[in-house]
C-alpha cells in the first residue's frame, strides 16, 4: 500500500464508535414519539389534537436547540453538551413514557428534543473534526446508525406492547442506550 492510499484509509476510532452510539440513541429518541402516541393517547384519555401537541412540542424543542447553538457566545464543551444532552433527553424520555398527564408528557417531549438535538449538533461537529477530509464517510455511516434506530424503535414498541413489560419499557431501554 502506498503512502497516498494509506492516507485515504478511513479509520473508526473510539471517538467515532462513541459518536455512532450517540447517533443511535438520538435515532431512537427521534423515532419513539410517533409509535408511542397511540398508547399515550389511550392511557391519558386525550384527543388526536392533544396527541398532536406532543409532536408540535417535540418540533419546537429541536428548533430551539438549533437557535441556541447558533447564538451561543460562551461555548460549553462539546463533551459536556453531548453527555448532558443525551442524559437529560433520556430522563425526559422516561417522563414521556411514564408521565401521567398531557402537561408532563408534552413538556417532556419538548425537553427530550431540545436536549437530544443539542447533543446531536455537537456529535456531527465531532465527527467532522475527527475525520477531516473523510468526514463524508463518517457522517454517512453515522446516518446509518440513526436510520437503524429509526427502523428498530417502532418494532420494539410494538413487540413490547404485546408483553407484560408494555410499550413503556421501550423508554427504559432507550434511556439505557
Amino acid at each position: 500500500m502506498t503512502s497516498h492510499a494509506a492516507a485515504d484509509f478511513h479509520r473508526r476510532d473510539g471517538v467515532t464508535w462513541a459518536a455512532f452510539g450517540a447517533l443511535f440513541a438520538f435515532g431512537f429518541m427521534n423515532a419513539v414519539l410517533g409509535p408511542a402516541l397511540p398508547y399515550i393517547r389511550a392511557v391519558e384519555h386525550i384527543s388526536y389534537l392533544v396527541g398532536a401537541l406532543h409532536q408540535a412540542s417535540y418540533a419546537i424543542g429541536g428548533g430551539l436547540a438549533g437557535l441556541l447553538a447558533a447564538r451561543q457566545r460562551r461555548p460549553i464543551s462539546r463533551a459536556t453538551v453531548i453527555a448532558g444532552g443525551l442524559s437529560g433527553a433520556a430522563l425526559a424520555g422516561l417522563a414521556v413514557g411514564y408521565g401521567a398527564t398531557p402537561a408532563i408528557t408534552i413538556a417532556a417531549a419538548m425537553l427530550m428534543s431540545l436536549l437530544g438535538t443539542s447533543a446531536l449538533i455537537r456529535v456531527w461537529a465531532v465527527l467532522a473534526d475527527v475525520h477531516g477530509t473523510r468526514r463524508v464517510v463518517a457522517m454517512t455511516e453515522g446516518e446509518v446508525s440513526v436510520s437503524l434506530a429509526g427502523i428498530l424503535t417502532p418494532l420494539l414498541i410494538g413487540a413490547l406492547a404485546a408483553t407484560a413489560l408494555s410499550w413503556r419499557f421501550a423508554f427504559v431501554l432507550g434511556a439505557g442506550s
